[in-house]
């Protein structure tokens, strides 16, 4: 991440100088064009109207850079502002995983007690069947008895 972001910072580097040569290839031009409009012949008139439009051009120049500390102090507060995004982003991603990670261990508990829990309930029927069981035999067993007990009370 450390190598995108110092590529993303030269990238940015390599428009604002781009963006500055532009401006002054600009600037450049206008200049020449100013001088190439003025006619020699006319006298001092022609001199005056270059001196007005390098003026111009110098106050423009002047506009243009308070535009650009402007904006250059801007994209700092913004870049700020990404970096403190990016951390909170990186501190809830691993809040995440630490969570996840704990919703897995509580998972495989309570997996663990419902398969003990089954276990259980299963054990307790076979118990309540057996139960069921001994009782019927127990009564099928009295019932024999009572029957053999009349029979010999019968014989005597």
């Amino acid at each position: 991440q450390h190598s995108m972001g110092s590529a993303a910072s030269e990238i940015e580097a390599l428009r604002k100088e781009k963006a500055e040569l532009e401006r002054l290839v600009l600037a450049k031009d206008r200049q020449l064009q100013a001088v190439q409009s003025v006619d020699p012949s006319m006298g001092d008139a022609p001199a005056l109207q270059l001196g007005a439009q390098a003026i111009q051009l110098f106050h423009d120049s002047l506009q243009r850079k308070q535009n650009e500390m402007a904006l250059g102090k801007e994209n700092q507060e913004l870049r700020a502002e990404v970096d403190r995004l990016s951390a909170k982003l990186d501190e809830l991603e691993a809040a995440n995983a630490e969570r996840r990670s704990e919703v897995k261990e509580l998972t495989t508990s309570l997996a663990a007690k419902m398969q003990k829990i089954f276990e259980l309930e299963a054990e307790a029927e076979a118990v309540q069947h057996d139960q069921r069981q001994a009782s019927r035999e127990a009564a099928a067993q009295l019932e024999q008895l009572r029957g053999d007990l009349s029979a010999w009370q019968r014989d005597c």
